[in-house]
């Protein structure tokens, strides 16, 4: 009973919130400044380039190396939260 709750609590963060509450926050394009005062919707345009960098590093590797890229999506994409 205990493990059910503890999972039960641990999945909270990923239910969906409620789409009225989202309906009301602003919306923000990815590479605005976000509002500091309340929470929001981040806005990823599609074929919009969104830059990436890969590194890897620790003391099992004899070298730290990285990379920097870009990718995009195909569709726009909508982020709240979780």
């Amino acid at each position: 009973m205990a493990l059910m709750a503890f999972l039960s609590v641990g999945c909270a963060p990923m239910m969906p919130a409620p789409a009225d509450k989202i309906q009301t926050l602003p919306v923000v394009k990815m590479g605005e400044a976000p509002p500091s005062d309340t929470e929001y919707v981040l806005y990823i345009p599609a074929n919009s380039p969104i830059p990436i960098k890969i590194a890897t590093q620790g003391t099992l590797l004899k070298n730290e190396q990285s990379a920097l890229g870009s990718t995009s999506f195909t569709r726009d994409l909508y982020i709240y939260k979780y």
